[in-house]
């Protein structure tokens, strides 16, 4: 007989059974299997379910949604039933699929081996998306400024810093995972660059980007590596094979007269500012000092009682600075002292002395605008025969204690220069305190003397070659 929606409604389990109650659904076509509806004996409750005799004769019931009159979630009218026997029958006639339940059962596991699988692959994609966000480009040229700050090299930090953020990160390049950027990616990134003029700065960025490679490269195998750089997996340095732009590396030879250095001199009286007048007035009384290495002095490398100062110099790639120790000749140490005292009394103390805000040295780049604002006032005022720059009183200074017959070993002692050798690193212990006071005293002399007055500024020893 055929099941009804009435009759499955009305349907109750048959008094004194102990089991629960079933109905089916005749059916015309044999070996097809057929729908029934058991009621439950325990609260009368129904639900449908497909039954089939597979090929071993024994009966199987496959568990459907329970019955229901009007269509709801999680629920099964008759047509919804019938439909859903309708299935498993046509599964029940094929061969392939003759047990149903079983046939079921496999389909289900493919499909969510299938899920598995592809929610791998999605997983690998992401995670490689992930890694060519974290590990691009960009990030290794953050933790490459990063390990340059971490090792007291401070103005190399912000330079690179500043050449990533305006000649790199902006590209598509930045994007790329460092590991798979070829050679040809660099040439085009500084191509750009060299046509539009900007030779100098493409020079810089692939010295910088050759080094940040060259880092992740040892990570592995140095210590002293941020393990983060393994992560990049580098296996080859791009750059390295990239044409060396050493043309545009224009070497200054610009040089002050004595008439010129004097006026610059005068002119520094003029700086408003204290620590930037200090700074630029000691940087040329004691030698033509690096901006850079006099502007992180601090009070506690200086002993004006012994006449002694320290700077670190951290050029080139040594890890630890290089104690550069100065005498400090009467005229630098009035402006030092006055200095050291202003440090002292900004609230908290500072240890800086060269700060205007007491929690930071002064900026390299202030001292070099000052020094090109002085240029032109002299320019203007013919007293200077061309433009100079902050770089051009080093190299001033430099020519002219030459001139004072200042031996280059001396030279070289007083702005902290060539003595990476293994002579100077291993043999040559002796400290040229002598030598060096008594240069800086005779080229204290020398600058803050009009030079129609140097009467009394008499020139030392012969150079040695």
């Amino acid at each position: 007989m055929a099941l009804t929606v009435e009759g499955i409604a009305k349907a109750k389990p048959k008094p004194g059974k102990t089991g629960d109650t079933r109905k089916s659904e005749n059916t015309t076509q044999r070996g097809s299997g057929r729908l029934l509806v058991r009621i439950s004996r325990q609260n009368g409750s129904k639900r449908f379910y497909y039954r089939y005799a597979p090929e071993d004769g024994k009966r199987v019931l496959i568990a459907m949604d329970p019955f229901t009159v009007d269509p709801r979630p999680g629920f099964m009218t008759l047509d919804q039933a019938r439909a859903k026997a309708a299935e498993y029958s046509a599964l029940h006639r094929a061969v392939e699929s003759r047990d149903v339940r079983a046939y079921l059962a496999e389909r289900e596991r493919k499909a969510q081996a299938a899920a598995a699988a592809e929610a791998a692959r999605a997983e690998r994609e992401r995670m490689a998306a992930e890694a060519q966000r974290v590990y691009n480009l960009r990030a290794l040229g953050a933790e490459y400024v990063a390990t340059l700050e971490r090792r007291g090299k401070h103005r190399s930090a912000l330079d690179a810093a500043n050449l990533f953020k305006n000649h790199l990160n902006k590209k598509a390049i930045a994007d790329r995972p460092a590991k798979d950027v070829e050679r040809g990616e660099i040439t085009a990134l500084l191509r750009e660059l060299v046509e539009a003029g900007r030779g100098r700065q493409a020079g810089k960025l692939r010295s910088y980007l050759r080094a940040a490679y060259g880092l992740a490269l040892r990570a592995e195998g140095d210590a002293s590596a941020p393990a983060v750089l393994i992560a990049f997996r580098v296996a080859a340095n791009p750059v390295a094979d990239t044409r060396a732009l050493s043309e545009f590396n224009k070497v200054r030879d610009r040089t002050l007269s004595d008439t010129e250095l004097f006026a610059y001199w005068t002119q520094l009286a003029n700086v408003p500012s204290e620590p930037v007048r200090g700074a630029l007035q000691l940087a040329l009384l004691l030698g033509g000092q690096r901006i850079a290495q006099l502007l992180r002095l601090k009070r506690a490398d200086i002993d004006l009682s012994a006449g002694l100062l320290i700077l670190r110099d951290p050029k080139g790639k040594r890890v630890q600075p290089r104690v550069h120790e100065l005498p400090i000749t009467p005229q630098a140490k009035t402006i030092l002292q006055a200095l050291v005292d202003r440090a002292a009394a900004i609230e908290p103390p500072s240890e800086w002395v060269f700060t205007s805000n007491g929690t930071a040295p002064v900026d390299p780049s202030t001292l070099s605008g000052v020094v090109h604002e002085i240029a032109k006032t002299m320019r203007k005022a013919t007293e200077s025969r061309a433009p100079f720059m902050l770089a051009d009183i080093r190299r001033t200074a430099e020519t002219m204690l030459a001139g004072m017959r200042v031996s280059s070993d001396v030279r070289a002692q007083i702005q902290s220069h060539g003595l990476g050798g293994v002579q100077a690193r291993h043999y040559d212990r002796h400290d040229y305190r002598d030598e060096k006071r008594r240069a800086l005293t005779a080229w204290a002399r020398k600058v803050t003397t009009k030079p129609a007055e140097r009467t009394n500024v008499i020139p030392l020893k012969r150079a040695r070659a």
